[in-house]
């Protein structure tokens, strides 16, 4: 059994041999697992050819949407003779879902523009989550609306020209490392008040959620959810 370096989660899971990642993989240390199966997150051409080079079997599991999670999971069980046990943790986590959707959903709707890295200080473009990614769909989950439309893409990069005509009601920058935010909202509203008018700016509705965790799909989305419906109602305190 083998690891990418992404793989953090339990804790425990440090005691599993990691291979680096699977863009710049450690050859020696995978060929040294001898795996029967490698799962590969998302379609990477040059992954999967690289790992068909090596004589490798693997599969791949879809990443983008929430859809993805729950055929991913389904998929893995499938793979791995437990099938019984995908089923309980994607009803599991419908379940989850559903709980925070009943208890932060159901506020005024407004429009979220939810950005996978901080504006940069000058301002430049954004990296948004668009139609199509698992953000989009926890946001009509929450019965919230992506500033985003189509066909911009389930992520991409956006001029601030769009986000000043999209005026969005809230800003939520998802930041992997905390020092590039560090005091937090704070920060966010000083870069973004450099952009010009903006109803989430003005109103003090610029908030940064920061945390690896809340950039994987995968079996803690529930908690992604929390995090974010938090947010957009006020409720989150960190």
């Amino acid at each position: 059994m083998g690891r990418t370096r992404y793989c953090t989660y339990p804790p425990s899971v440090e005691r599993v041999p990691s291979i680096g990642a699977l863009n710049d993989l450690n050859v020696e240390a995978l060929l040294g697992l001898a795996p029967d199966l490698v799962l590969v997150s998302g379609a990477s051409r040059a992954i999967t050819e690289r790992l068909s080079r090596l004589g490798l079997r693997f599969e791949t599991a879809p990443d983008v949407s929430l859809a993805d999670l729950f055929a991913s999971i389904e998929e893995v069980g499938a793979l791995t003779g437990r099938k019984e046990t995908a089923r309980l943790l994607v009803e599991g986590l419908h379940t989850d879902l559903a709980a925070v959707a009943a208890r932060l959903a159901c506020r005024p709707k407004v429009h979220v523009l939810l950005l996978t890295a901080p504006l940069p200080d000058p301002p430049a473009r954004v990296d948004a989550a668009g139609p199509g990614s698992f953000y989009d769909d926890l946001l009509r989950l929450a019965g919230h609306a992506n500033a985003v439309e189509a066909p911009a893409g389930a992520f991409a990069p956006l001029a601030l020209e769009f986000v000043l005509r999209a005026d969005p009601d809230v800003i939520i920058e998802l930041v992997a490392d905390p020092s590039l935010r560090p005091a937090g909202d704070a920060d966010a509203i000083r870069v973004w008040s450099k952009v010009g008018s903006i109803k989430a700016v003005t109103e003090g509705r610029v908030h940064v959620l920061v945390g690896a965790q809340y950039f994987v799909l995968g079996p803690r989305i529930a908690r992604t959810f929390e995090a974010l419906c938090e947010l957009i109602s006020g409720d989150r305190h960190e």
